[in-house]
């Protein structure tokens, strides 16, 4: 989750891993219709295009979806929509072949219960035979030596420097981990040459790669393939840095299949429609 984020700041920050936008294009080859949650500026959803496919995009942050609705009008493309919605309460009906969750979207999800109820929504907006494709940072091998009980790291470390225009920043992050709860903390530092530093931070809870398989599992999902990387090495729950993940729903499923909600978190939140690009 982005909290007190300038959209500027957080895009020229995080970038993306390397190999990524070759992967999801290359996972979304041949589909029809692709789905990306947590969509931020359009920096996959933008590489995805090709004739007759249909794509949305659909993000909670108002400054990154006004940054893809831009980045997207300025190619010659087919419709694409841009939707103003929550991924764990969200309602487009229509279904996709392919719905995907780049770059560590997934830990935007801060309890158990936002995460069962993101997949309970990516399984009804799933084709028959559809994919959940997905990449995350992997903390298992950190998380299984680490203390019970919070650790700070205090100290903002530097970790490179950005340019927005005329401006340059050196920017440094500290984090706060509390491994119970699986939550990361993270602020980050913008100093600039002459005048106030500009504090942010961005809040994850990491999925475990057993706790994501189960999880999947426990919505609906029976076949899974999980690797340690964009070119499909084996995951190592030891050394692996990356976990890339893909779940296929039933071609059939037999009986329905219906999903377990959390109490009270049935009923599914608005969506607003940011444009349609094309």
């Amino acid at each position: 989750m982005i909290v007190d984020y300038p959209a500027d700041l957080y895009v020229a920050t995080h970038t993306g891993n390397d190999g990524d936008v070759a992967f999801y294009r290359d996972s979304c080859a041949g589909v029809k219709s692709v789905l990306e949650l947590g969509c931020g500026n359009a920096r996959i959803l933008s590489q995805l295009h090709e004739p007759s496919r249909r794509l949305v995009g659909l993000d909670t942050n108002p400054e990154l979806l006004a940054m893809a609705s831009a980045r997207l009008g300025h190619q010659r493309q087919p419709a694409i929509e841009l939707i103003q919605a929550d991924m764990q309460s969200f309602q487009l009906g229509e279904q996709f072949e392919r719905i995907i969750i780049p770059y560590s979207g997934l830990y935007c999800l801060l309890d158990d219960i936002a995460l069962r109820n993101c997949l309970a929504c990516i399984w009804d907006h799933l084709c028959p035979g559809g994919q959940l494709v997905l990449d995350a940072y992997a903390i298992d091998n950190v998380h299984d030596q680490g203390p019970m009980e919070t650790t700070r790291h205090e100290r903002f470390s530097p970790i490179g420097t950005i340019s927005l225009g005329d401006l340059h920043y050196e920017v440094a992050e500290r984090t706060i981990w509390n491994h119970d709860q699986q939550n990361l903390d993270v602020w980050y530092r913008y100093q600039p040459v002459a005048g106030k530093p500009i504090y942010t931070r961005l809040q994850h809870r990491y999925v475990l790669a057993r706790q994501l398989r189960d999880a999947a599992r426990a919505t609906g999902f029976k076949r899974m393939d999980m690797w340690g990387g964009f070119h499909r090495p084996p995951y190592d729950p030891t050394g692996s840095d990356l976990i890339v993940f893909r779940a296929t729903k039933p071609a059939t499923t037999g009986l329905p299949v219906k999903p377990g909600r959390a109490p009270g978190q049935a009923n599914r939140g608005p969506t607003s429609k940011i444009a349609t690009v094309g």
